[in-house]
């Protein structure tokens, strides 16, 4: 067996004796594999480096643009809307807002476009697609015409360094996301295609090893080969057919077989190649990840102190909609989600689901009052199958019995939703139970223009729904919003109803196909309403039908006197309309830029499993 391409020792040094060809080959060997590995940890430590330079310099940027428009309207506040002008898209293109039209390009190409039949942009894919090739190069490169005993080496070797990586691309607490402001939920992506890659590269020198001989009959061995099919079925249940449709089980098995590859891949590493030390490295980020995830939960709880809670109030707020109302001692961005733990519902009572958080932690109503230090958290879930559905029939239980108290733990605040105080203009879209992300937000926005820390100038808040019950949801925080708008801020709230209009007293719809008179208007109220009259809110309108996205962004567009953001959060085929809006040359076009268009900034909402 022992010859120049293939050594006997590669085992550790068992068998027959090397010859020094053999040495020299095991020598040269077990350096590249060292080197190589930290060459990949090198360049992709560059990468991380240089994607923080630029998160930076864009958030100096936003501050610097706002902090000069905050001021410009203290030192003139009856002049500077005069100032303005609106964007004229057939006006002559200034060579100063190139850059701008370059960036924006850049957006829609790399950020904007997806791959069919994925939800996959194209930097997704550039990142994976990069990154396979470096792993692929890194392997082969130097190799000595390929040398088998090389590559097949140094492809396991790689992979196992890659475990240092995968926990942090998956952990809800890293370091990646501080620095480049990527929020983990927008990891999962790079996290998978990172997983697929390490078992490629495993399955390769896998099937070097078996070309050149090894066998298992070394218990070394028989664990590597248990710990790569581990990994394989790890790599088959998380295919989205299968994660989608037991995704509970899923979570199960994806910690139980990553525990088991962990294991006895260390066992099969620690002295072949001394590349233990990854595994190890990959277990204490991912140890670390649930340590601090464990310590955040206990700490909102507080069962220490007299504030603390672990109570939540459920309701059934549709046939399939539940709301989760909590108090707990803790702060939060808007926008952000926390992850809910339902210890006396799951069947498992370490699970744990994300939830977009649908209040603002200082409301103005709290605001006048501070009458407690424990801020109230509310999330509207969307009941389906698995866990939700399994909540959805306890609220309903709650209903019926009164008893709608429950026990809860909430692991959070996560997410690094965009500062929105920086815009001229903000267009706010939501589909459904996505209103949770939006209506906070939206509450945010006015709190900031009341208290002159924001240079937005006008809100368009679109929200489609199924029913016209369903403006009960956020209807109190919708009034109480639009009851605090300052002069200098402009508002429309606009609410489509996709089912057509009931017969019975229901909401006062405005639109082309309905033609009543304001005194009719005036006599509908909403179903589950108390004493509400819908028309009567000044700044809101109902309509029925489906929102016309591209429509409302151009118009929107159009009349900005600056920086455009759109966020939009809801059913996939909204987000890909919004996505293509915004995407389209007479909206976001670098040309119209260029010419004194406003720039627009897309923020989608989305939770992948």
């Amino acid at each position: 067996m022992a010859n120049a391409t293939t050594p006997a020792s590669s085992s550790g040094g068992h068998g027959a004796p090397q010859t020094p060809a053999q040495a020299a080959l095991k020598a040269l060997r077990d350096r590249q594999n060292q080197a190589f590995s930290e060459d990949l940890w090198y360049i992709i430590l560059s990468i991380l480096a240089f994607m923080t330079l630029v998160h930076i310099t864009v958030y100096g940027s936003r501050l610097l643009l706002k902090y000069r428009a905050l001021h410009r309207a203290l030192d003139a506040p009856n002049t500077v809307r005069n100032e303005q002008r609106l964007p004229n898209p057939r006006g002559p293109i200034a060579v100063r807002r190139l850059p701008l039209a370059a960036v924006n390009a850049f957006r829609i190409v790399f950020f904007r476009w997806t791959i069919p039949l994925t939800k996959a942009n194209l930097a997704d894919a550039f990142f994976s697609l990069g990154y396979t090739a470096l792993m692929l190069t890194w392997s082969f490169v130097s190799s000595r015409d390929a040398n088998i005993t090389l590559w097949s080496s140094r492809t396991g070797a790689i992979a196992i360094s890659q475990l240092a990586l995968l926990p942090v691309l998956a952990s809800k607490n890293n370091i990646i996301s501080v620095l480049t402001g990527i929020p983990h939920e927008k990891m999962v992506f790079l996290h998978r295609a990172a997983g697929r890659n390490m078992l490629l590269l495993l399955w390769v020198h896998a099937g070097g090893k078996w070309y050149t001989g090894s066998r298992f009959t070394a218990l070394k061995t028989t664990l590597g080969g248990i710990a790569l099919l581990a990994l394989s079925a790890t790599f088959l249940l998380s295919l989205k057919p299968i994660r989608s449709y037991v995704y509970e089980l899923f979570l199960v098995t994806h910690i139980v077989l990553i525990a088991v590859f962990m294991v006895c891949g260390w066992y099969h590493v620690q002295n072949f190649h001394e590349t233990g030390y990854w595994v190890w490295a990959g277990m204490i980020l991912w140890a670390f990840d649930r340590l601090v995830r464990f310590a955040r939960t206990i700490y909102n709880a507080r069962p220490w102190s007299s504030r603390g809670s672990t109570e939540a109030a459920i309701e059934l707020i549709s046939e399939d909609t539940i709301r989760v109302t909590m108090e707990r001692p803790m702060s939060w961005t808007p926008g952000q989600h926390a992850f809910l733990t339902f210890p006396g519902i799951s069947a498992n009572p370490l699970e744990a689901h994300p939830f977009t958080i649908a209040t603002i932690p200082d409301p103005p109503s709290r605001e006048a009052s501070k009458i407690s230090s424990s801020r109230e958290l509310s999330f509207i879930i969307r009941g389906r199958s698995g866990f939700t559905g399994k909540l959805r029939r306890q609220a309903q239980i709650a209903r019926s019995t009164g008893r709608n108290i429950v026990t809860a733990y909430v692991d959070g605040p996560y997410g690094a939703p965009p500062d929105l105080s920086s815009f001229s203009t903000a267009i706010l879209i939501a589909g459904g139970s996505g209103v949770s992300y939006t209506i906070s937000m939206f509450e945010n926005l006015i709190q900031q223009a009341r208290k002159g820390t924001s240079t937005v100038q006008r809100i368009m808040f679109v929200w489609s729904i199924r029913d016209e019950s369903h403006i009960s949801w956020i209807y109190d925080q919708l009034s109480s919003a639009l009851a605090c708008v300052p002069e200098t801020l402009s508002v429309s709230v606009q609410i489509f109803v996709t089912r057509a209009p009931s017969s019975v007293n229901g909401i006062p719809y405005q639109g082309s196909g309905l033609n009543r008179s304001d005194s009719d208007l005036k006599d509908y109220t909403y179903k589950n309403f108390e004493k509400t009259n819908v028309y009567s809110t000044p700044g809101l309108r109902v309509m029925s039908g489906r929102p016309d996205v591209y429509g409302i962004i151009a118009t929107e567009v159009g009349i900005s006197y600056g920086a455009v953001s759109v966020d939009v959060s809801g059913p996939a085929p909204l987000i890909a309309s919004v996505r293509a809006a915004t995407r389209a040359s007479e909206i976001a076009g670098p040309g119209g830029i260029a010419r004194g268009m406003p720039s627009i900034s897309l923020h989608a909402e989305e939770f992948c499993m």
